[in-house]
Parts: C-alpha cells; sequence; structure tokens
C-alpha cells in the first residue's frame, strides 16, 4: 500500500503545480494513462508493441472508451464510471475552450461540486467544513480518491489468459470428433 500512497502523492503533486486549466488537462491525462495501463495488464497481450486497440480508431484510442469499456468489462463501478467521464467533460472544455478556464467558472463549479458530491468524500472533517473549501480543493479531493481506486485496481486487476484454441477446437474436442467421426465411418463400413 505504501506504493500506491507514493505514486498518488506523486500525481497530486503534479496537479498542484500547474494552473486551474492545466491541472484539469493533467488530471485527464493521469485518468488516461492510468486506465491504459489497466487495460494493458488486463487484456490478453498483442504480439506487437502497436496494438491496434489503442491506436487512432481503435476501441481503447480514447478517454471516453476506456472510461467505458471499464465499465462494460466490470473493472470499475456505475460510480466511478460517471465520475471519470465528469472529469473527462471537465478536461474537454479546458482543452477545446479558447477562453482562459478557472474554478470559478460556473460550470467548472457545477461539474467539480457533483464530482466531490458523488465520490462521497463525507468524513467528519470534510463534511464540518465543505463550505471552506474552495472548488480547486474539492476537485483535488475527488481527483485523488478516483485515482487512487484507479492505482489499486491496476495492481489487482487479474490478466485473461489467452485461449489455447486453433480453428475453434481444442485438443480434447478435436479428439472426440475424429473418435466419433472415424466411429462412424467403420459403422457405414460394417453395414455395407
Amino acid at each position: 500500500m505504501k506504493e500506491e500512497i507514493k505514486i498518488l502523492d506523486k500525481q497530486v503533486n503534479q496537479l498542484n503545480n500547474e494552473s486551474d486549466r492545466a491541472c484539469i488537462i493533467l488530471a485527464g491525462s493521469i485518468i488516461d494513462d492510468v486506465l491504459y495501463k489497466i487495460f494493458d495488464r488486463y487484456l490478453v497481450s498483442f504480439p506487437s508493441s502497436n496494438d491496434p486497440l489503442f491506436n487512432n480508431n481503435g476501441a481503447l484510442s480514447t478517454l471516453s472508451n476506456k472510461i467505458d469499456l471499464a465499465y462494460r468489462f466490470g473493472i470499475i463501478s456505475n460510480q466511478m464510471c460517471k465520475s471519470l467521464h465528469s472529469i473527462r467533460k471537465l478536461r474537454n472544455i479546458c482543452a477545446h475552450e479558447y477562453e482562459s478556464i478557472t474554478f470559478n467558472d460556473q460550470k467548472v463549479k457545477d461539474i467539480s461540486n457533483n464530482l466531490f458530491n458523488i465520490t462521497k468524500l463525507t468524513s467528519a472533517v470534510i463534511s464540518q467544513n465543505v463550505e471552506k473549501i474552495n472548488t480547486r480543493a474539492k476537485f483535488t479531493f475527488a481527483f485523488s480518491y478516483l485515482i487512487h481506486e484507479l492505482n489499486i485496481i491496476h495492481k489487482s486487476v487479474k490478466p485473461l489468459e489467452s485461449k489455447e484454441m486453433e480453428f475453434g477446437l481444442t485438443e480434447t474436442a478435436a479428439k472426440e470428433y475424429i473418435e466419433s467421426k472415424t466411429s462412424n465411418n467403420l459403422n457405414d463400413e460394417n453395414k455395407n
């Protein structure tokens, strides 16, 4: 667990050193990277380093697709899926808006406050002081919670194993099929 805390500290410290806009974009990038690592570990290995699932229009080429497929594969909960999409939406606002974006902007405040509430960060200290916590701190708390959970999932996810089937038949099934055909052919010959 100490390793996960060190990783979390590094990720959160990266956010703290950035402007509001860069903080949000970086949070989206970190989530994208950790989801990539989860799928890279979870999925059956691709024979080359250039996996088409992650390239260009591949099924896992976008953050949105990674979030949705992580939920659909049962890797993350529905609640985490919604929370990660909230950060993705904020990231997209920051990445595509040409005007300055800060945590004081109403749309950023609304999504950040909702994200903070969704993650249920309701320890006694936080719930007593929630009005005193600024939007950036709420965003960072929520991000910390979510990325910590994703880091734990990354460490604990069990990789899928490659199936050892060639042309749809296992060795046992192939033997049974051949034996049944051989048996049928012998029966047909005995009839003649």
